[in-house]
């Protein structure tokens, strides 16, 4: 037979292409498979060049973009934590909120020079740069101060039929003592004298004697425990507040037993044993206050560890710190009221 390709006689039973065209051909095909090859290389290079092309072209904007999330973060944090924090301890608000302290600065009530008017003033720690931020004809109590706002109330008096009745408001002024606005004008307890602003929110005694919170601008009113009996302190975790023992009414029970509770309104528990606590303060995991005799008390939030921890007389009992305040009077049975 002859071969296909060049026509060359080949042995019988061998392969159809001679030795001389077999050879030729594998030839051209390993010299096509190393053009292949060198093509897929210098491909592979190109790629891997476009790619680290790409890479260097990209860093800039990679890092404009991590650039902006961390200020977005910063921002929105800040927004999050401008207005966050606790206007007062509840052992200053316990005790009428005459004071509190922001920033190295010290806000408190004082009278005008003749004693006509209480106003809120404003001093350095270090008693320099005092000024006066607000002065009127009412009386002021249960300051906050959180961002660059002060919350307090306001108690006037107004003429209905001849007669005079308290008008209490609950007013927001800036730091400077600008912007002076009401944000609550009578929705609340005219026995209530006592706010808290705590995490963006005021809290305080509803007409129907309930806790209400609301936004620090007096929007969007909101119930948080319809016990109906006031409260006695709040901070950024609990709610102390009295209520009567369970099953009794205000006719049947002989006195308030106090509670503990979520400041979101939760997991309501009785503590000491269902009675009532007096000048109450709460320091990280502990309740200080006074018992009926007066004698200075402290049990943990869980309810556990009551003991009387000083043997006194205390009235108008402030904790802060590693410190209780307090006051002793020599002989009240006598009028005697030497601190």
């Amino acid at each position: 037979m002859n071969c296909i390709k060049c026509g060359k006689e080949i042995p019988d039973g061998e392969n159809k292409v001679c030795e001389d065209c077999k050879g030729k051909i594998l030839e051209d095909v390993s010299d096509e498979n190393e053009v292949k090859k060198e093509d897929k290389i210098d491909n592979k290079k190109q790629k891997e060049s476009n790619n680290r092309f790409s890479i260097n072209k990209l860093k800039p904007l990679i890092r404009i973009i991590i650039a902006c999330l961390v200020i977005i973060s910063l921002i929105v944090f800040l927004l999050l934590n401008i207005n966050k924090g606790t206007g007062n301890t509840i052992g200053n608000i316990r005790n009428f909120g005459y004071s509190a302290m922001h920033d190295n600065t010290i806000y408190f009530l004082a009278p005008n020079e003749d004693s006509s008017k209480i106003g809120i003033f404003k001093v350095d720690k270090n008693g320099d740069n005092k000024k006066e931020l607000f002065m009127d004809n009412l009386d002021i109590l249960s300051l906050n101060v959180v961002g660059k706002y002060i919350y307090f109330i306001g108690i006037g008096t107004e003429s209905l039929e001849g007669e005079d009745e308290l008008d209490n408001k609950i007013y927001r002024i800036k730091t400077d003592g600008s912007d002076l606005k009401i944000i609550n004008d009578n929705e609340f307890n005219n026995d209530c004298y006592e706010i808290y602003v705590i995490n963006g929110k005021v809290y305080y005694i509803g007409e129907d004697a309930n806790i209400y919170k609301m936004n620090l601008d007096g929007t969007k009113k909101e119930l948080v425990l319809d016990n109906e009996t006031g409260y006695l302190g709040i901070n950024d975790k609990y709610i102390i507040y009295n209520a009567l023992p369970e099953g009794e009414t205000e006719e049947t029970a002989t006195d308030y037993v106090t509670y503990i509770r979520n400041i979101n309104g939760t997991n309501s528990t009785k503590i000491a044993d269902g009675k009532r606590l007096y000048s109450v303060n709460i320091v990280d995991d502990y309740i200080y206050y006074t018992n009926e005799n007066k004698q200075i008390c402290r049990i943990k939030t869980d309810g556990t560890d009551d003991k009387v921890i000083i043997e006194t007389e205390a009235y108008n009992m402030n904790v802060l710190g590693d410190y209780i305040y307090y006051l002793n009077y020599k002989d009240l049975e006598n009028e005697d009221y030497t601190v």
